[in-house]
């Protein structure tokens, strides 16, 4: 606890299991939103040149794709061949395998503000940044997980017209996933999922 951000923890397979359904949601809403695959996309640097050059967005080899996912990465990275492949479940193969590494996790970790204003999210990033530097301390790995959250949080303040109807309940069903199976109250909000 740390002014208002309040960390959770679980070890419970089951319960981890449902986080991971509910997480690789975003994935799925990811490869099926065109406006999110160009942004994402935009971000990805292909080599190592790239990346030092850029200096932002997303190296390639940092998500520790098996190569035959990084082949298909970069074709996915074409909207209308990933459209195409969506047709015969690519995006809901992708959010599959993810689930299966999410689930993987011995621990996973959630911080809630009791709002969505700045200061909260600063109280939550600086209890965040404890954590992940004791992990890193204990030689520990650990992976932010905020794509559901982000969504949710942007559909909430009104600004969820980017997304389909189909996916504003998938988001809302995982937001409320992950609120239930760590018990959380809801007078708090999720802001860091880990």
């Amino acid at each position: 606890r740390k002014e208002g951000a309040i960390s959770y923890f679980i070890e419970n397979r089951e319960r981890i299991e449902n986080i991971a359904k509910a997480i690789s949601i975003s994935e799925r809403v990811l490869f099926e939103n065109k406006e999110l695959h160009d942004f994402f996309f935009n971000h990805v640097t292909w080599t190592k040149e790239e990346d030092e050059t850029r200096r932002t967005g997303f190296f390639i080899d940092t998500l520790e794709l098996p190569a035959p996912a990084k082949a298909g990465f970069k074709l996915f990275r074409r909207w209308p061949v990933l459209n195409f492949m969506n047709k015969l479940g690519a995006s809901k193969k992708v959010a599959t395998e993810n689930t299966k590494t999410y689930q993987s996790a011995s621990v996973v970790g959630l911080i809630t503000v009791p709002s969505l204003n700045p200061k909260d999210f600063v109280r939550a990033g600086r209890l965040f940044q404890k954590i992940w530097l004791t992990a890193t301390r204990l030689g520990l790995s650990l992976q932010p997980m905020t794509g559901v959250l982000w969504f949710y949080h942007r559909i909430q303040a009104g600004e969820g017209d980017i997304f389909r109807t189909q996916h504003i309940k998938m988001i809302k069903d995982a937001y409320q996933i992950i609120k239930n199976t760590f018990r959380i109250e809801d007078s708090q909000r999720v802001a860091m999922l880990f």
